[in-house]
Parts: structure tokens; C-alpha cells; sequence
């Protein structure tokens, strides 16, 4: 019967610990993410500017994107559709980025691109993409304080749950 306890305590101590590990990693997730957009926009800037391409050009640009991938299929789809650029973006992106706070972020590309010539869309995605600089110097401080957090956490909620419980 004892060592069922301990192996029940030990579970429980492998739970919270994995909990926090997951957690940990949706951030580190979400860091990847805004890198990744960061140098899409970094690449649209330099295509628009070299090229004067449009956004089914940016949309396809090979690059190793991802966790944005899916959003830009998902775009495509729904541009060859017939939809519109905005509607399309703003659905792709709700449907593929989890946190409310980047979805916000990267619905104001598809909400104001295509809308000016060809300087003023590289002034618009050089404002945007210090924007999104901003942010991932914000949240690259936050995962260096909340990972080791939730990791603690997680397992020290484990090790509290395992000891009330036996």
C-alpha cells in the first residue's frame, strides 16, 4: 500500500512539474511566433520594396516561418476565395494564434495593408515591425523571469499536492 502512495506522490510530482513545463514553453512559444513575424515583416518590407509585390507574392515567400505558415494558407484560401485581404487575414489569424494580445498584433497588418503606394506601405511595415520589436523585448524579459516560474511553480504544486494527499 506504501508504495502505491509513493508512486500516486510521484505522479503527482510529474504532473505539476509537466504542467509547468507547459506553460513554459506556450511562452517560449509565443517568442518564436513574434520572431518569425518580425522577419516576415523584415522580408515584406524588402520585397515591396524591391519588387513592388503584393500580398499573395508575400504571402508565399519561401522562409522557414513555421508557426506562420498555417495562417498564411489559411489567407490564401480565403483570398482565392474571393474574400478580401482584411476579413481574410483577420480569420486566418484568429483561428491559427492562441493568445489574444498577438492576435491583435497581427491583425493590424492585414487591417491597414494595401491601402497606400508603395512608400507608404514600407512606412507602415516599418512602424509595425518596431511595434512588434517592442513587444518580443517585452515578453523575451517576461520568459526570463516566468519560465523558471511556472517550472518552480509546477513542480512545487505537485510536491504540495502529493504531501496533503498521502
Amino acid at each position: 500500500m506504501e508504495i502505491v502512495k509513493l508512486f500516486g506522490g510521484l505522479l503527482l510530482v510529474v504532473c505539476g512539474t509537466l504542467a509547468g513545463l507547459y506553460a513554459s514553453g506556450k511562452l517560449r512559444d509565443r517568442v518564436k511566433l513574434l520572431e518569425q513575424y518580425a522577419m516576415f515583416l523584415n522580408q515584406a518590407q524588402s520585397e515591396i520594396g524591391y519588387t513592388a509585390s503584393g500580398i499573395r507574392e508575400l504571402l508565399t515567400m519561401p522562409g522557414t516561418m513555421p508557426l506562420l505558415r498555417p495562417v498564411f494558407k489559411d489567407c490564401l484560401r480565403l483570398l482565392n476565395g474571393g474574400c478580401q485581404l482584411e476579413n481574410a487575414w483577420r480569420t486566418a489569424v484568429e483561428v491559427h494564434i492562441p493568445d489574444k494580445n498577438d492576435r491583435e498584433l497581427l491583425c493590424y497588418f492585414g487591417d491597414h495593408f494595401g491601402s497606400s503606394n508603395i512608400s507608404g506601405e514600407l512606412n507602415k511595415l516599418s512602424l509595425h515591425s518596431e511595434l512588434v520589436w517592442q513587444r518580443l523585448d517585452r515578453l523575451r524579459e517576461e520568459m526570463k523571469t516566468k519560465r523558471r516560474l511556472y517550472r518552480v511553480v509546477g513542480m512545487f504544486g505537485g510536491v504540495l499536492t502529493a504531501v496533503l494527499l498521502i
